[in-house]
């Protein structure tokens, strides 16, 4: 009998979960020390030595901000599933930027585009970027919502997901 009980619980559980029009939950993040503050500026140079700005650029209503290297074998995977969300999603106001932990914007350049990456990517020359966000490790991403809040800090990429579409739904 407990057990019936346990299971049409469950299953109540469930249906809350699953309604149709309801944006998904919100992934766990990892503990991070900026989650749930505003995120650091995202300013620097581009690959192609150029100024750039990406967090909160072109009226974003989500960024993802990755540090990433081309030394990174972890780091291999991420690249696809940014360039995926970023296609999937940029029309809905997704924003997304990598920032390169690279000694050589050639590196950088030349792994990106065997990885068929065309998002826009920053240099991070001398890890200002990396020490503003306080990172320490890689592959690490942000999910900044459109005040520019840090929601979410990871490197799983379904939870990644889960956090692209949470702010995107809000």
């Amino acid at each position: 009998m407990a057990l019936r009980s346990w299971l049409t619980a469950l299953r109540v559980v469930a249906g809350l979960l699953l309604v149709p029009g309801c944006p998904p939950p919100a992934p766990a993040s990892d503990g991070h020390a900026l989650l749930e503050r505003e995120a650091p500026s995202v300013t620097g140079v581009a690959l192609d030595g150029r100024p750039m700005a990406a967090a909160g650029a072109a009226g974003g209503r989500a960024t993802v901000v990755d540090f990433w290297a081309s030394w990174c074998r972890p780091c291999e995977g991420s690249i696809p599933i940014l360039e995926d969300l970023w296609r999937r999603h940029r029309a809905r106001g997704l924003v997304v930027v990598a920032v390169s932990q690279d000694r050589s914007a050639a590196d950088a350049r030349s792994a990106l585009q065997a990885m068929g990456a065309s998002f826009p990517v920053l240099f991070d020359r001398d890890q200002a970027l990396a020490r503003d966000f306080r990172v320490e490790r890689i592959p690490l991403s942000f999910v900044l919502d459109e005040r520019r809040r840090i929601r979410w800090v990871g490197s799983d990429p379904t939870a990644l997901r889960a956090a692209v579409a949470r702010v995107l739904a809000d």
